[in-house]
C-alpha cells in the first residue's frame, strides 16, 4: 500500500507580540484634489511599516464600508481624508468600537513641498522605513479630557518601545505631534535621523559622506577625492557636527562596554499637517459626542 504523506506545519506561528502591533489604514473618501491624494500617499509612507500601502478606494465608498474592510484586515486605526468646498476633514477611528476623532485640516505641506524648500533635500529610503518612527508627543496634558484622549490616540497608534532592548541605531525617524493649547491646534512633523561621528576632520567627513565617483580608477591619488567639491560635503564645520546639545554617546554593537560620541541631526522629510479637533464620538463613526469644538 502507498505510504500516506504526513502533513507538516511549515508556517511560522505568529507571536503574541506581533498580534499586538497596531496597523493603520489611510484612505480617501469622495472626490478630492490631486494634492490631497498625494497627501494620502505621504501619510502611508510616514506611518510605515505597519500600514496598508496599496489601496484602491472607490469615490462612492461609505464610512461603514471602510470600517468593514479595516476590520477584515485587522486594522487598529483608520484614517479617512475627505474634502468639501469649504474645508478638508480628517477622521481617525480606533477599531473595532471607537472612539472616532474628527479633525479639520487647517493646512498641509506635501513631502515634495518640504524637499523643494530645502537646500539639501533628503529622501527617505525603503530601508529607513522598515521600522516605525519614534513618536514624540508634546504639549498634551491630562487636565482636559480631549487632550488626554488625543494623546492616547497617537500613543497607541505605534508599537510600544522597550527601552531595555531598543538599539539607538535602529531608530531612523521621528514623528513629532505637538499640541498648542492656546490655539488648540495639533502640528505634525516627520523627521529623518542622521548620526555623524564627532571629532573627525572636515576632509575625512567629506570622504565618508559625499557621493563617491564610480570611476575611481581615474584618480591618481586619494587627495584628489578629498579636494573635489560637490554634493554631500558639509559647507562648514558646524554643519557636520552640530552644537554640544546635539551630541550624545552611542553604544557600539560589537562591544557593550565602549561608546562613541556622535552628533544627532534631524532632517525634515514631510509631510506637515496642522489639525484642529472638531469633535469626538464615542463609537466608530457614530454614537454620542464626547467632545464638540465651540469654534465654528
Amino acid at each position: 500500500m502507498p505510504r500516506h504523506r504526513k502533513k507538516r506545519r511549515t508556517h511560522v506561528p505568529v507571536s503574541e507580540e506581533e498580534n499586538k502591533v497596531p496597523i493603520t489604514m489611510v484612505c480617501k473618501k469622495g472626490k478630492i484634489t490631486n494634492s490631497l491624494a498625494d497627501l494620502v500617499m505621504d501619510l502611508r509612507n510616514m506611518l510605515r511599516p505597519h500600514t496598508t500601502r496599496k489601496m484602491q478606494e472607490s469615490a462612492s465608498s461609505s464610512l461603514n464600508e471602510f470600517a468593514t474592510l479595516a476590520k477584515k484586515l485587522g486594522v487598529s486605526h483608520l484614517w479617512i481624508l475627505s474634502e468639501s468646498v469649504s474645508s478638508t476633514t480628517l477622521r481617525i477611528g480606533r477599531l473595532p468600537k471607537g472612539p472616532t476623532f474628527t479633525f479639520r485640516v487647517n493646512w498641509f505641506s506635501l513631502a515634495a513641498d518640504v524637499r523643494k524648500a530645502q537646500k539639501r533635500p533628503h529622501i527617505v529610503s525603503d530601508a529607513e522605513l522598515k521600522d516605525p518612527p519614534l513618536l514624540v508627543l508634546h504639549g498634551f496634558e491630562d487636565s482636559r479630557v480631549q487632550e488626554r484622549m488625543m494623546s492616547s490616540l497617537f500613543q497607541f497608534m505605534f508599537p510600544a518601545i522597550d527601552l531595555d532592548t531598543l538599539k539607538p541605531q535602529a531608530v531612523k525617524r521621528v514623528l513629532l505631534v505637538n499640541y498648542d493649547r492656546e490655539k488648540e491646534v495639533i502640528e505634525i512633523r516627520h523627521y529623518l535621523i542622521r548620526t555623524n561621528p564627532v571629532g573627525l576632520s572636515r576632509p575625512i567627513r567629506k570622504l565618508l559622506y559625499r557621493k563617491i565617483p564610480k570611476q575611481l580608477n581615474t584618480l591618481t591619488d586619494i587627495s584628489e577625492l578629498l579636494d573635489r567639491g560637490g554634493d554631500g560635503a558639509y559647507s562648514s564645520e558646524s554643519e557636520g557636527e552640530g552644537s554640544e546639545d546635539n551630541r550624545c554617546s552611542l553604544v557600539t554593537e560589537n562591544n557593550n562596554n565602549t561608546s562613541k560620541r556622535a552628533s544627532v541631526i534631524l532632517y525634515e522629510v514631510g509631510p506637515r499637517m496642522s489639525l484642529q479637533l472638531w469633535q469626538i464620538q464615542e463609537e466608530l463613526f457614530s454614537g454620542s459626542f464626547v467632545y464638540e469644538s465651540k469654534s465654528s
